[in-house]
């Protein structure tokens, strides 16, 4: 099935699982512990789910810029038209 997102074209269910391995590639940049959250590409939409925390102490660290820098990441970069994110704070 092809699918067309941004600029790219996508034809292989496996390019939306590279896809997702190269965002937690770019999510790991950020020096955040990702061990706990789940991301899946389909069909143009990535999932984000689970938790995320900063590597180490970080008290000036904000979930909520965190996720929407990460989003806005996610959309410029690799072309997704959406992103749906149900993440907590690691603990």
């Amino acid at each position: 099935m092809e699918r067309e997102f941004g600029h790219r074209v996508i034809k292989d269910p496996l390019e939306f699982k590279r896809m997702a391995v190269q965002i937690r590639r770019e999510i790991a940049k950020r020096e955040l512990d990702t061990r706990y959250l789940e991301i899946e590409v389909y069909h143009g939409v990535c999932y984000l789910r689970g938790r995320l925390g900063p590597m180490g102490k970080r008290p000036d660290w904000d979930l909520k810029k965190e996720i929407a820098s990460i989003i806005d990441m996610i959309r410029f970069k690799f072309g997704i038209s959406n992103v749906v994110a149900d993440v907590r704070a690691l603990e």
